[in-house]
């Protein structure tokens, strides 16, 4: 699913190793968390302008069913909930916006510009089925600041294809 997000014009480089992400229904002795769960963390270096290089991350949680009385999507509206606050509380709610409806369930933006001491960061927390996910789009260089539409052009289809893919991909 995830090297489907990038688009081929960003020149993506993987910088994290290819595994296949941990699933709770294969790892013994199974964990007690009620759900069965997959997670992963992935990065790559893009150039969408060919000549600056971005990091890009994308983390997600999957929770693929449930062995008790929570549903996946309540479960994963509360991860949603408790991502935001972390970056609220990290961030401030200045930095925060909606995202488009098109993202899944649910979707939230934050962008912070960069000051020249501090990296610029766009990052799409979004919702959809029982997935929480999140979008992070950062210059690897400090000096470089990168306006807000700039990091959308590349966030906005990367959170729509991502979106369409769990939906294909996840039971409902």
């Amino acid at each position: 699913m995830d090297q489907d997000v990038l688009t081929t014009g960003l020149y993506p480089r993987r910088q994290d190793e290819e595994v296949a992400p941990p699933d709770s229904a294969t790892i013994s002795p199974h964990p007690a968390s009620g759900f069965r769960t997959v997670k992963d963390d992935c990065a790559w270096l893009i150039s969408p302008d060919g000549i600056e290089d971005w990091r890009l991350t994308l983390t997600y949680t999957a929770y693929i069913e449930s062995y008790d009385d929570t549903s996946v999507r309540a479960r994963s509206k509360r991860l949603m909930d408790s991502t935001e606050q972390k970056y609220v509380e990290t961030l401030g709610s200045d930095y925060k916006s909606s995202g488009k409806s098109t993202w899944g369930d649910a979707a939230t933006v934050f962008y912070v510009p960069g000051d020249g001491s501090s990296k610029s960061e766009y990052t799409v927390i979004m919702r959809s089925k029982g997935v929480v996910c999140e979008l992070s789009f950062q210059p690897t260089a400090s000096d470089v600041d990168v306006s807000k539409t700039s990091f959308r052009v590349e966030a906005d289809p990367a959170a729509t294809t991502l979106a369409q893919e769990i939906h294909y991909l996840l039971p409902d």
